[in-house]
C-alpha cells in the first residue's frame, strides 16, 4: 500500500485567510468575546449587550407587572424584541468579523450599514418599552396622536 499525501496549494489558503477572516482564533472566555466584538464594530456590539440587559428587567416585568395588553403580559412584547434584538446585533457583529477586503467604500458601507442598525434598535426598543410602560399597544396603535406618531417614528 502507498502512502499517498494530499498536497494543497498554499496560494489557496492564503487567498481563503484573504476572503474569510477567522475572528474566533485565540478567544478564550467572555470577556475576550466581548473585546472581539467591540473590535468588531462597536455600535452594534454595545447595542447587543445592552438589550441582552434589558431582557432581563423586561422579563421581571412579567412576573411583577400584573398588567396586560391583548390578554398578553404587558412586559412580554418588550422582552422578546429585547432578546431578538440582542441576539441579531451580537450576531451581526460575530459575522462583520469574517469580512476582510481592502476597499475602503466597502469597509465604509459595512460601518455606515452597521451604525443605521444599532441606531434604529436605540429608537425603537425604548419606545416599545414606553408603550409597555403605558399598558398599550406599541404596534398598529392609532388610537391617539401621541400613540400613532410613536408607531410612526418606530416604523422608520
Amino acid at each position: 500500500m502507498e502512502n499517498i499525501q494530499q498536497t494543497r496549494s498554499p496560494h489557496r489558503r492564503e487567498h481563503l485567510n484573504e476572503s474569510v477572516g477567522t475572528p474566533h482564533e485565540g478567544i478564550s472566555g467572555p470577556v475576550a468575546v466581548a473585546q472581539r466584538m467591540w473590535q468588531q464594530h462597536p455600535p452594534l456590539a454595545l447595542v447587543g449587550g445592552v438589550m441582552a440587559l434589558l431582557t432581563v428587567f423586561f422579563v421581571l416585568g412579567i412576573f411583577v407587572d400584573s398588567r396586560t395588553v391583548l390578554g398578553q403580559p404587558t412586559w412580554l412584547k418588550p422582552a422578546k424584541f429585547a432578546v431578538s434584538t440582542a441576539l441579531y446585533c451580537l450576531t451581526l457583529t460575530w459575522l462583520l468579523g469574517f469580512v476582510r477586503t481592502a476597499s475602503r467604500f466597502l469597509k465604509r458601507v459595512i460601518t455606515a450599514v452597521g451604525w443605521v442598525i444599532a441606531a434604529v434598535f436605540v429608537v425603537e426598543i425604548p419606545l416599545i418599552a414606553y408603550q409597555a410602560a403605558r399598558a398599550t399597544l406599541s404596534h398598529f396603535n392609532f388610537a391617539t396622536t401621541f400613540d400613532a406618531t410613536l408607531y410612526s417614528v418606530m416604523g422608520v
